[in-house]
């Protein structure tokens, strides 16, 4: 099915401590990944598996899986859905949250629909959820806070930017592009785009710049994600972009040595679940 599976486990990590660790899931539509923390805040274990293009089996890789099911002390569990809206706060209506992801969007019958809201914006993130997913996480995780990856992203980076100006927060995923644009402390625009090819993440990238009426030498654009400083996508923006700075997940967490032969920015994502809710 070409399914790929990266693992980093430190010598430190123990299954004997996990409940007083902490657990951050994240859920794409074909990817599964999770890391587990110490009491120390040091993340001892992350684990992704990659499939290609296909819905991943939850229920085999509980099978293969089993620390999943360790006690813990805290779990997060955050959704990489690609079809999310924000609605904002004076229009948001509970009883509606099915119209408002349904537009442009074939949903199958039953398909449940999440919604969380997102105060300091004034605005709640609506997202349907699979109903394969939806139903292993209620059998497994009753208990697991839930976030929409966007949220949790956001929450975790945007705070680290400096200034008032407007800028743009880029994640950067195996196979979809994350931005969101920023005016200041306030939220403009966020969304996800399907990728197929590097310059796919530069297409999209400069549509939303161009939306706006941004300018390429001046708008700061901070990276986050799987991308590295050599590689030829980063090259790519160099070439556009004047101001890109890659940004990290603050927090207590610390990397071991083997998880340190990576920039930090590289587990953003895993560990904007361990953040605390806002």
């Amino acid at each position: 099915m070409g399914i790929t599976t990266f693992d980093i486990q430190e010598d430190f990590f123990s299954s004997s401590q996990t409940a007083t660790g902490k657990l951050s899931i994240l859920l794409g539509m074909d990817s599964f990944c999770y890391c587990i923390a110490d009491q120390r805040n040091r993340i001892a274990f992350l684990r992704r598996i990659q499939g290609d293009g296909m819905d991943l089996d939850l229920e085999s890789i509980s099978r293969d899986n089993p620390y999943l099911f360790f006690p813990f002390a805290q779990t997060a569990a955050v959704l990489a859905i690609p079809k999310h809206v924000w609605v904002p706060g004076r229009l948001f209506n509970p009883a509606e949250k099915t119209a408002y992801v349904k537009h442009g969007n074939d949903l199958i019958p039953g398909t449940p629909v999440w919604a969380e809201e997102i105060s300091d914006q004034h605005a709640h993130l609506v997202y349907p959820v699979p109903i394969a997913m939806a139903g292993w996480l209620d059998r497994h995780f009753s208990k697991a806070s839930r976030r929409h990856f966007s949220a949790a992203l956001m929450r975790a980076l945007s705070p680290v930017q400096q200034g008032e100006g407007p800028y743009v927060l880029a994640h950067f995923s195996e196979k979809a592009l994350w931005v969101t644009f920023w005016e200041g402390e306030r939220l403009q625009f966020g969304n996800s785009f399907e990728c197929k090819d590097l310059k796919d993440y530069l297409y999209f990238l400069l549509l939303v710049v161009r939306q706006f009426g941004l300018l390429q030498e001046e708008i700061p654009v901070y990276l986050s994600g799987g991308l590295a400083v050599k590689s030829e996508l980063y090259g790519l923006l160099r070439h556009y972009f004047s101001r890109l700075a890659f940004v990290e997940v603050g927090g207590p967490w610390q990397l071991g040595p083997r998880l340190g032969e990576y920039p930090r920015h590289f587990y953003n994502d895993l560990l904007a679940g361990l953040m605390p809710e806002r």
